[in-house]
């Protein structure tokens, strides 16, 4: 079980905006007590710094939409220090979207997630096999057409 103590997370309010381009950059700190390090019946806790930095990133005009994200954390083991890592998680994405006719829209995303914590990627049972380098990655592309529907005009009887 995991309880966090602190948590302090710094964002940049100020996104820098041109012509429908933004930037938003934050930054977090927190600190937290794992009391199962290796999910093993003789359990070994620690206390664990976490420190984490994110970039988003978006584009937007009339016909184009574009979203990316990178996030990228740090951990520091006090009492287990062959833990400590610069690269503990990993997650990167994006999102388009491209209007090419009023009814027609094409989209894509793709994602990757790179972890020191597998339970954090199987999120139906939580089961993991300790600690280990695990990643998921996704991607889909699609597409979507409105159609409209119009009412049928009677069509006019034939007299004879």
């Amino acid at each position: 079980m995991i309880v966090a103590l602190v948590g302090i997370l710094v964002a940049a309010s100020a996104a820098v905006y041109a012509q429908g381009f933004s930037v938003a950059p934050s930054f977090g700190i927190s600190e937290m007590y794992d009391d199962n390090l290796f999910y093993r019946p003789a359990a070994a806790g620690d206390m664990i710094t976490r420190v984490s930095s994110r970039v988003d990133a978006a584009f937007l005009s009339e016909l184009h939409a574009f979203s990316a994200r990178y996030a990228l954390d740090a951990d520091r083991f006090a009492d287990h220090p062959d833990l400590t890592t610069m690269q503990a998680r990993l997650d990167a994405g994006f999102e388009e979207q491209y209007h090419a006719t009023r009814r027609l829209t094409f989209n894509g995303t793709a994602a990757f997630i790179e972890t020191e914590t597998p339970s954090e990627l199987n999120l139906a049972s939580a089961l993991t096999p300790g600690r280990a380098r695990a990643c998921r990655g996704r991607a889909r592309a699609g597409r979507s057409a409105r159609r409209t529907c119009r009412p049928r005009s009677p069509t006019p009887s034939r007299r004879a």
